[in-house]
């Protein structure tokens, strides 16, 4: 098996690559080119609440860890999808680095999804949850019958392996005489028809029924909006990279406060009231990053508000 010993190595950030484009030409601003983004995913789903989830989704990263807890990490789970294939594909489209993996039960119980030391051939077994950091993580659980799992084999393994990316942003290298934990930086997005059955994510958001207008949003954002595609993706990153620059101070913060005191005096929270905090500051975190602010506004805050309630509402029309 070919070996690479590696004496040296320096991290480079895709967008650092982007930047270095032969064809850079700056032909639109940042603003045009969020614009081109929330046109093609709102063409995608046809609402414009879960197009900006999607965006939100896209930029955000995790760049602190205080008790271990994940800052600005957003796992999110579609669920209502009943064909992923389209999603797939726009994001292939929006960005670099896009790993899908087709959750099926032969694939839980037959295969390990986390990296596996083999002391025979003395090498690590790479497995599909190892991608590097700032990959988009597809889980597609569409092809699930009943959207249920047998819990034999390897399932139950990789159920946790799985849960332990999500909730922790870490994956559990298995060295088969100990587990040596890893700190990882995934986007997970999950599609499935309903809940999923892989993990319980912090973001779930109600996809309206898919449609066809007879127009591919994929084909005509390629077709229109090809030459800017580097930018697109370079916008994305950069986002992305400016998300931990975001902070909020103190008179933002008793904003936040009042408002959330109000929430909850209201009982217009649903869920865990630390769980809806934490959901409503990483969006306002994010929403100020994509609108290139180093601090979170009054507009961030409503904003959060705004696509978490929408949120809800979708949530409460499928179970309705």
């Amino acid at each position: 098996m070919p070996r690479l010993h590696v004496l040296h190595y320096q991290c480079v950030e895709h967008n650092t690559l982007l930047s270095a484009h032969p064809n850079d030409v700056h032909a639109s601003s940042p603003t045009e080119i969020c614009r081109y983004i929330r046109k093609a995913l709102q063409s995608l789903f046809g609402d414009s609440a879960v197009a900006e989830l999607l965006l939100c989704h896209l930029v955000s990263t995790t760049y602190a860890r205080p008790a271990n807890n994940p800052i600005c990490s957003m796992p999110m789970n579609f669920i209502g999808v009943s064909d992923s294939r389209m999603i797939i594909r726009m994001l292939k489209a929006l960005l670099p680095k896009v790993h899908v993996i087709e959750i099926t039960p032969e694939l839980l119980s037959e295969q390990l999804l986390m990296p596996v030391m083999d002391h025979e051939k003395g090498r690590l077994r790479q497995s599909v949850l190892q991608v590097s950091d700032g990959t988009v993580l597809v889980v597609d659980e569409t092809k699930l019958s009943g959207n249920r799992i047998r819990v034999n084999g390897h399932a139950e393994r990789n159920v946790t392996a799985f849960q332990n990316l999500v909730v922790s942003q870490r994956l559990d290298y298995d060295y088969v005489y100990y587990q040596l934990p890893l700190l990882c930086d995934v986007n997970v997005l999950i599609l499935s028809r309903g809940a999923s059955v892989m993990a319980q994510v912090p973001f779930v958001v109600a996809v309206p029924p898919q449609y066809t207008d007879g127009i591919d949003p994929v084909t005509e954002l390629l077709s229109n909006h090809r030459s800017r595609l580097i930018e697109i993706r370079r916008f994305l990153l950069d986002c992305r990279s400016n998300v931990q620059y975001v902070s909020i101070q103190e008179e933002m913060n008793k904003i936040i406060t009042d408002d959330f005191v109000e929430m909850r005096r209201r009982s217009s929270l649903a869920g865990d009231p630390g769980a809806a905090l934490h959901r409503l500051l990483t969006l306002s975190r994010l929403e100020a990053a994509i609108e290139a602010k180093t601090e979170v506004d009054r507009e961030c805050w409503k904003k959060a508000l705004f696509l978490d309630s929408e949120r809800e509402e979708g949530l409460k029309m499928i179970k309705n």
